[in-house]
């Protein structure tokens, strides 16, 4: 083994350097992905004439009754409102297809 460089730490020797991303780096980057992800505007995979008047009242009504729905279930339940930012897209998204399917619209595919 070499002796040290001039005015470097001794214990610095290149195997404990610090890693590009460290894990906690790696899960913000996760989660900033997802939440970037979550804000995009939804469509349930419903079938139904999508340019209608009625289309459309029913999929802003659907989309306020899943919000509502959507936060109370992720804000009730301990471990979830940690991950309030995955969570809760996900849940509005599953909340928006049944509010959508109870009115009458069959998933398509």
């Amino acid at each position: 083994m070499q002796p040290p460089a001039a005015g470097r730490d001794p214990h610095m020797n290149g195997a404990h350097g610090c890693a590009p991303f460290s894990e906690a780096g790696r899960i913000a980057a996760v989660l900033l992905v997802f939440s970037l992800g979550a804000g995009c505007a939804y469509d349930p995979p419903v079938a139904g004439d999508r340019t209608s008047a009625k289309f459309q009242t029913d999929l802003n009504e659907c989309r306020t009754v899943a919000d509502k729905a959507a936060h109370h279930a992720v804000i009730s339940r301990f471990p979830l409102w940690i991950t309030h930012p995955v969570s809760l897209p996900i849940k509005e998204r599953r909340e928006l297809r049944n509010c959508m399917t109870g009115k009458g619209y069959p998933l398509t595919g």
